[in-house]
Order: C-alpha cells, then structure tokens, then sequence
C-alpha cells in the first residue's frame, strides 16, 4: 500500500465501538445506512464533516468495548483512510485490518497534531510526517500488511490467494518456556514455538456465533465466489441474545441463521443459556483455539482453552478456510497473597483485578 496523505481528526482516549456506531443503528440494513449515525454520541457533526481520505488520530485503547465489527466499517464507509493511535484494543484491531482499513500505532502524534494538519502516512516504511516534523511508528507485518494490500481477507477469498507458507513472524530464534496460550497457539500452528509478539497461522479447533451477527456473516458467506464450509463439524451455532426475538427484524435474522444452520448440518442450540455457557458445558476442551463472535469468549480460558472474540469478516473467512492469523499475546503475572474472607469468591477477585489495571490494562497492540 502506497504513502497518502490525509487531513487530520483528533480524538482522546478510550473511544469505544458504541461511541463509533451506537447499538441502536446496528438494526440499520447496510453500513452506509449506518454511517450517517457515526461519532453520534460524542460529536453528532463528526460523520457529515469527515471526507474521503482523512485520517483520525486518537488517544489510548481506540475501538475499546464490544466485538462489533460495524465499528471500523462505518470508518471506512466515511472515508476514513487511516487510523493512529497509541494503542488499540485487540478486536477492533484485528477487525479493522481484515476489512483493509490500516491501523497504526504511534505514542507521540496525538499530542502534538490538531485538526486540520495535514499528515503523510507511509505504511512501508512506518514513517508519518506533520508540519515537517517526522514520527516513527509501528510498521506493519509482513501478513497485516499483505491483508491490507490484497483489500481485506474477503477479497482475498475472492481471488483465491494463497496463503503464505510461513506460519510465524519471530523475532529470534532463542528457545524458552511458554505460557499456556503460546502452547495452545504453537500446537494450532505446527510450530515448535513462538512467543509474545509473533504472528501465527492457525487451525482452529472450533467456531461459535450467536444471534447478534451471524445473519451478517451468512449474507457475506453467500457473495462469495466459491462458498464452501472447512469444517462444519467445528461450527456451533446459538440463539441467545434475543430470546424471545423482540421485533420481526429480528426474528427474520434468527431464521436466516436457523435456516443456515439446518441446510449445512451445523451444529445449532436456540433458547438453551448463554452461547459461552453452552459453550463451555458442551463444546470447549482444555488446549483448544477458538475464535467466537462475541467479545467475551475469553471465558474459556476458565478451563484451559485459548478463546477469543472476532467480527464477521474474521469468522467468514475461518468457517471458509478452517484457519486465521492470531498474533501471540504477553501474559500478565498477578501475585496474590493472603486468604478470601467469607463471602468473596473468585469473582469478586478478578473484578478487582480489572478494576485496578483499568479498561487497557491487558493491551497488547500498542
């Protein structure tokens, strides 16, 4: 992807996903239906302001909060050409640069650009230059950069890419204990080790979307041009998030998904509990990977399995391909001392984790 250039908007830290595109415009057909609603909360006159080609610069954790990967579309719908910030959360990231929308890191330009600026990005060579002055920032991969170039993993399940051979993006060869999430991505890998930082291909064990997206990853399945399904015996499909439906739209959404389920001999649960409880009382097995449309399927850690949340283009393109890209988090170390008084259970423990190393704490794209 060649240099551009852009002019700038400014936003601070910890501007989430209902802050990009609210809840109650997900109902909304299409993406360009939504994007007129963009920023609404925060800055209504943002969406109708923004052009073709502008950059957003922004603050701490950009794109916090729920998996929707609504968020970056209507980004891109506006126009928006890049984004840059100090630090990204994981899904957002992740969803942005599988729909072809560069997100980059850089700790200094927030705090020394205005709106308006103009800004040259070079995505090569991870330079970005304002009023004259020039900033290092963080280069893209070899594989997100491949992404963004071929347009979006979408298109490239329509071009029929082939996916590089190279499974990991290391930096060193040294060798080292690993944590359990590195064991559980080097096995899905084949590789006999990687470790914070690198970037992996992997087979996933199992697949599982509820009601919230997965008509909109059936209307994507349907484009394309070579619809097929890897695996469907790793696919789990639940209804949960709208039981009863409340509104006929919704309704239809659940029996597209329904229909979908029954046509391709999907595993499929309606009205039985929430889809990680499900989950985890049935599917999840200690030392697999599993991608989950919902932000919160890292519940599985709780018995040993490395789950993690996606959008609809990530979870389209492993139901095609049984495989995806996972760059291999750090791991944070917390050492506790004393007993639970009566009452507190461990629930109460890791909410007071969370409380006290914030909403991006645990960032690993920064």
């Amino acid at each position: 992807m060649e240099k551009f250039t852009g002019k700038v908007w400014v936003l601070d830290d910890d501007i989430d996903t209902d802050i990009i595109i609210p809840t109650e415009y997900l109902a909304l057909k299409t993406i360009d239906d939504m994007k007129q609603y963009g920023f609404s909360p925060l800055r209504p006159e943002l969406a109708g302001q923004i052009q073709k080609g502008d950059i957003i610069v922004a603050g701490k954790n950009f794109g916090c909060g729920s998996s929707r990967e609504q968020a970056p579309s209507v980004l891109k719908a506006l126009g928006v050409k890049a984004v840059i910030a100090k630090s990204f959360a994981r899904i957002f990231y992740r969803n942005a640069i599988n729909i072809g929308l560069p997100v980059i890191v850089c700790k200094e330009l927030h705090d020394e650009v205005n709106a308006g600026d103009e800004c040259e990005l070079s995505l090569e060579d991870g330079i970005i230059t304002v009023n004259g002055k020039t900033y290092t920032c963080t280069k893209l991969p070899a594989k997100m950069q491949a992404i963004l170039n071929q347009g979006g993993l979408i298109a490239s399940l329509n071009d029929e890419a082939e996916e590089s051979e190279s499974a990991a993006v290391t930096a060193g060869e040294a060798k080292h204990g690993m944590t359990i999430a590195e064991k559980i991505i080097a096995r899905a890998a084949g590789l006999s080790q990687v470790k914070a930082g690198d970037i992996a291909t992997v087979t996933l064990d199992r697949l599982m979307s509820n009601d919230g997206t997965t008509h909109l990853t059936i209307g994507m399945y349907e484009k394309l041009k070579n619809p097929h399904i890897a695996d469907k015996d790793k696919l789990v499909w639940i209804v949960d998030h709208n039981i009863p439906s409340d509104s006929p739209k919704t309704a239809a959404s659940q029996k597209k998904m329904r229909d979908f389920a029954k046509a391709n001999d999907i595993k499929f649960y309606e009205g039985e509990g929430v889809c990680h409880q499900v989950m985890m009382e049935n599917h999840v097995v200690p030392g697999e990977l599993i991608f989950g449309a919902d932000s919160h399927t890292c519940a599985y850690g709780a018995l040993g399995a490395f789950g993690t949340g996606v959008g609809c283009t990530d979870y389209l393109y492993a139901m095609v391909t049984g495989t995806s890209w996972v760059m291999v988090p750090g791991t944070l170390r917390f050492n506790l001392k004393g007993k639970l008084s009566d009452g507190v259970y461990a629930r109460d423990l890791i909410l007071s984790i969370i409380g006290k190393i914030g909403a991006s704490g645990a960032l690993y794209i920064q």
